[in-house]
């Protein structure tokens, strides 16, 4: 482990891995690595199973009925398929598959803007609890990915909540950027 600075922010680097110097200090056994180019990462780490509500504080309208799953999975899936233009012109459409369900033990994806509402949908998330029942992310736990605090956007309807979510960035990491840039600017 050594220090260096960019920009004047202090870094501390241990085993190639770069954290900032005001970063808290795991114990070796809660370090985890991550990626697929082995890179590591050494801090807190939050995955959407950390931020999940209790079964029993769901509301109704985020629950997936089985007669809804089927439909979520295609979705979701990967599709080699001829379609149709209402003109009548035929293409080969392709896409790759979305996780499905959502990991609940690896980094989350991006939430985005149409993240709200009831309708299936290849973007939003979707969780298996344990009870083995699918369901949609809470309008809290939106806000929990992004690191804001609880019910931050409270007094706006579910959906407009997950569009604001899907709007933000992760808290924590746009202070990290303000904070290297406001002291780069500073030694100007």
């Amino acid at each position: 482990m050594h220090q260096q600075t960019l920009y004047g922010v202090a870094l501390v680097v241990v085993e190639g891995a770069i954290i900032f110097d005001d970063a808290p200090r795991l114990p070796i056994e809660q370090q985890r690595k991550i990626g697929r180019r082995g890179e590591r990462f050494f801090g807190q780490r939050q995955t959407p199973g950390d931020i999940l509500l209790d079964d029993k504080d769901i509301e109704l309208d985020f629950w997936i009925s089985e007669n809804e799953l089927e439909k979520w999975k295609y979705l979701k899936g990967s599709k080699k398929e001829t379609r149709t233009t209402k003109e009548g012109f035929e293409y080969f459409y392709t896409e790759g598959p979305v996780g499905f369900p959502d990991s609940m033990d690896k980094p989350s994806r991006t939430i985005i803007t149409g993240e709200g509402g009831r309708s299936p949908s290849r973007f939003k998330h979707v969780v298996k609890t344990r009870t083995g029942r699918f369901r949609r992310l809470m309008p809290i736990e939106l806000e929990r990915l992004n690191m804001f605090p609880d019910n931050h956007t409270k007094e706006a309807s579910p959906s407009k909540r997950a569009f604001f979510m899907g709007n933000a960035l992760v808290v924590r990491v746009d202070t990290k950027l303000a904070k290297t840039l406001h002291t780069f600017e500073k030694k100007k």
